[in-house]
């Protein structure tokens, strides 16, 4: 009976081995998934108006700097990872910012504008 006791043991041990095993690799399919993702991100800035601002994706930022070209002429930068941020700010009092993130299929994911004077528009892909 001590044999068999030990054999039960072993066994649910192997089972919760084998369970943690399945669930690390998918955690980690996930998290490998999920820091592949490609985003979009497009910033609609009124022509002339100067807008800095930082963007990124799953932990990874860089400082991005433009002019605007106009309501209808986006300036698009890609970036992979999620989550994927954009903190752009308006360097001019006067004109208007939209800024679009989309995810890999082109679906908008947040949008966010302002008029304000030197104002600030942050989106996310969430």
């Amino acid at each position: 009976q001590e044999i068999k006791i030990k054999k039960s043991w072993i066994q649910i041990g192997a089972s919760i081995l084998g369970i943690i095993i399945i669930f690390y690799l998918f955690s980690s399919f996930q998290l490998n998934n999920q820091q592949n993702k490609k985003y979009t991100i497009q910033i609609y800035a009124s022509e002339g108006l100067k807008f800095d601002g930082s963007i990124g994706g799953g932990g990874n930022s860089r400082t991005i700097e433009g002019v605007g070209k106009g309501q209808y002429t986006p300036i698009e930068y890609e970036v992979t990872g999620w989550p994927a941020v954009a903190v752009i700010q308006k360097k001019d009092r006067l004109g208007g910012l939209v800024v679009i993130i989309k995810n890999s299929k082109g679906e908008v994911l947040n949008q966010q504008s302002t008029s304000a004077e030197y104002g600030i528009v942050t989106v996310s892909s969430g």
